[in-house]
């Protein structure tokens, strides 16, 4: 059976910002997002559930992917610019499966703060208008660096 032509009319940029401080030295705080993602990544964030197993290539052409046995899997993101223990950039396809078709451009910066270390991130997606979506993905990424990367940092 034939899929129907859709029409994108309603192509919006959304931008979500979001910060949060982690009681731990930045270079604590990048390693764990760069090398020791799958060890604290909440497994409510991954597509394929128990047992996927998550991997994070920074470095540039890199990727943030869940591979779920047999072939199968999910490419999130692509890394397209990496300054170590400072920032990196990613790019990744949101299909129409995950409310797409849309790009998202991921932007994550470290810098030093008293005790500490601000994680800032910026989340630009360009494509359909996903506004109605914009309260849970904020909440994903509080969940992902907000709650389990700081929990994973501080509580060690």
């Amino acid at each position: 059976m034939p899929i129907p032509l859709q029409t994108v009319r309603n192509v919006v940029t959304t931008v979500i910002g979001l910060s949060y401080e982690i009681q731990a030295p930045r270079a604590a705080v990048w390693r764990a997002i760069t090398e020791q993602t799958a060890e604290w990544w909440p497994e409510a964030m991954l597509v394929g559930g128990p047992g996927t197993k998550l991997t994070f290539e920074a470095r540039l052409g890199g990727r943030l992917f869940e591979q779920w046995g047999q072939g199968s899997g999910l490419i999130w993101y692509e890394v397209i610019a990496i300054d170590p223990q400072s920032t990196i950039d990613l790019t990744g396809h949101v299909t129409q499966r995950f409310g797409g078709p849309a790009v998202s451009q991921l932007h994550i910066a470290l810098t030093d703060e008293a005790g500490g270390t601000r994680v800032s991130l910026t989340d630009a997606v360009i494509g359909v208008d996903r506004s109605a979506s914009n309260r849970q993905v904020t909440e994903g990424w509080s969940l992902v660096f907000g709650k389990a990367l700081k929990k994973y940092l501080e509580q060690r």
